[in-house]
């Protein structure tokens, strides 16, 4: 679900979730030269990555204000060497597009996603073409600067099925 914040603490109490994670709609990011934008968010928390299920990841998600943690492609794109501790200028709009400044960062993790559509259960497609995957990951003490009020809420839950309701299905 895109929604406004606060969302995810109404589907957290729903008894049907058995739990929430959350990514911060932060805006765009570019290189300095203003190649292609791509998505720029933030995990709300370990859980919400853990229930996003990033992998391949080559150092870690970003914690302090000026690290950034990327996919390989938004890396190869940006002409950055996909390793931690390389440094990168990028320029940052806000959700409504407007520019909010240049920001000088350190990337702290490089990942790949896994299979776009499913992994093992875990859901995150879009039978919406005009979905992009987000590619540039900043810490969530970010959300401020970037005049954040919405987000991407992932639910998990699991489904028990009883041997019982299996029988019946094969009759």
């Amino acid at each position: 679900f895109n929604a406004e914040l606060g969302f995810e603490e109404d589907l957290a109490a729903a008894k049907e979730v058995d739990a929430v994670g959350l990514y911060y709609e932060l805006g765009t990011v570019t290189n300095a030269s203003g190649a292609a934008p791509f998505r720029a968010v933030a995990l709300k928390d370990e859980l919400s990555e853990e229930i996003y299920h990033l992998s391949c990841f080559r150092g870690a998600l970003p914690e302090k204000e000026n690290e950034v943690a990327m996919d390989i492609s938004v890396a190869n794109a940006f002409g950055v060497a996909p390793y931690p501790g390389e440094k990168i200028l990028l320029k940052a709009y806000n959700s409504e597009g407007d520019f909010i400044g240049d920001k000088e960062c350190v990337i702290s993790g490089i990942y790949k996603l896994s299979n776009e559509v499913d992994f093992t259960g875990w859901s995150r497609g879009s039978d919406y073409a005009e979905y992009t995957m987000p590619g540039v990951f900043f810490s969530p003490v970010n959300i401020a600067a970037w005049g954040c009020t919405r987000g991407t809420v992932f639910l998990q839950r699991w489904f028990v099925i009883s041997a019982a309701s299996v029988c019946q299905t094969a009759e």
